[in-house]
């Protein structure tokens, strides 16, 4: 007799996933719909019941180790995501490419600060790649914190209890430049990042690490930046009077980081931030960030009969 019934709330072993059963997939194998509101199907033996017995969670985790260790993955197979060039300027072709021997099942979603926004979910097969859909480089900002869930059904002759993996990936306009590469299954130009390797075949509790919160809440929007941008407080947040000079100077820091960033991506010729004159600390700030960009070829003061002598003009090359 089964342990559990449609409207049970489990939890995913390994994983800090939890969800409610909806539905039986067949013998000891139960859909789950996840706290993204995508369903999965999952065996039996890998769910146990939300806040269930901790004897039991550490029994199967590992007989789920022991698994991961008769998959044997190999050096050279691996999970990829990767970005291709699409037909229109700024547009991106996503794919996943499963170079493993087994199938997988996945979700992937963009974490948006408090919420999630689902982009795909689907099975794929061994050796095998999957287009996903499409993205702008011009709203980056809107899909470069990602999130990966995946169960790869490895074979195995003793159990047909899927190993699970989650994969998050934070970029920033550099990083995502920097992973241009021709070393794909495409043999093109592509942004690539591995989600899954030989290095992540080991227990989740053990390979997942908590994930940092970033020590600047920034409160703002990003958009494609302007060829100038205004660093003055009040145009960055409301209610700038609550903020310390300190909290002040990390929104200005975050928002002059976010729109150089930006502006590297798309290939700006120049940017001109406004900074004022004021004691000059926010001015310091910034140019001594840019002296440290490789990018950037000239700093210099912006002109004086637009500015006054508050602003920063950045020549890229």
């Amino acid at each position: 007799m089964s342990k559990f019934k449609p409207g049970d709330k489990v939890q995913l072993l390994n994983e800090n996933l939890k969800g409610t059963i909806t539905g039986q997939a067949g013998s000891n194998r139960w859909m789950v719909e996840i706290e993204d509101g995508f369903e999965i199907p999952l065996e039996e033996r890998e769910l146990v019941s939300a806040g269930g017995d901790e004897a039991e969670v550490k029994a199967t985790a590992s007989l789920e180790a022991g698994v991961q260790q008769a998959a044997g993955i190999k050096e050279e197979e691996a999970v990829l995501l990767i970005f291709r060039k699409g037909d229109k300027e700024n547009e991106l072709r996503v794919y996943l490419v499963n170079q493993l021997p087994c199938a997988l099942l996945f979700t992937l979603h963009f974490n948006k600060g408090n919420t999630m926004e689902g982009f795909a979910k689907s099975e794929i097969g061994p050796n095998s790649h999957l287009r996903l859909g499409l993205l702008n480089m011009q709203n980056f900002d809107l899909w470069s914190h990602i999130e990966m869930h995946g169960l790869i059904f490895a074979p195995s002759p003793d159990s047909d209890l899927p190993l699970s993996f989650q994969y998050s990936l934070n970029m920033n306009a550099r990083k995502f430049i920097k992973s241009l590469s021709t070393k794909n299954p495409f043999n093109e130009e592509a942004h690539v990042f591995k989600a899954f390797g030989v290095e992540n075949a080991k227990p989740a509790t053990e390979a997942t690490e908590e994930r940092k919160v970033p020590k600047i809440r920034v409160a703002f929007t990003l958009e494609a930046p302007s060829d100038v941008v205004d660093l003055h407080i009040e145009k960055l947040v409301e209610n700038p009077q609550l903020l310390s000079p300190a909290e002040m100077l990390q929104q200005q820091m975050a928002y002059f980081d976010a729109c150089l960033e930006r502006a590297i991506a798309l290939n700006y010729e120049k940017i001109t931030f406004i900074h004022g004159a004021g004691q000059g600390i926010l001015k310091n700030k910034i140019r001594s960030a840019l002296v440290k960009v490789k990018e950037v070829r000239k700093i210099r003061d912006a002109n004086p009969e637009l500015y006054g002598g508050g602003a920063t003009e950045v020549i890229f090359g």
